[in-house]
């Protein structure tokens, strides 16, 4: 159900981080968060078929390998909301506010 869109002024004036402190520690969490990790799992995939599969050290190493996996993906999500917070910088009203409405990124 689309509706048009009036000539009131309709704004959004909030961002998604407000704070210069927390906009800057997305960008520099979620870049090492997502650099560290890739690391480790590229290291540690390399290094797990050299492990015997039923030893202890293989199941430590695997469970080594998820953390690191869903830890880069909370860095790439923290920086995807860092990169949308610069993108959408500042008041969006009127055809604007329709367009963040609708991207794929609200």
């Amino acid at each position: 159900d689309c509706t048009a869109l009036s000539d009131v002024l309709i704004c959004c004036s909030s961002t998604i981080i407000r704070s210069l402190p927390l906009k800057v520690s997305a960008w520099v969490i979620g870049s090492l968060a997502l650099i560290f990790n890739t690391v480790v799992l590229a290291r540690g995939t390399w290094e797990l078929p050299s492990v015997k599969s039923s030893s202890a050290v293989f199941f430590d190493r695997a469970l080594i390998l998820a953390i690191s996996l869903g830890d880069m993906m909370v860095g790439a999500y923290l920086l995807r909301i860092a990169t949308v917070d610069a993108k959408y910088k500042g008041p969006v009203c009127g055809v604007e506010l329709f367009q963040w409405l609708v991207s794929p990124e609200c």
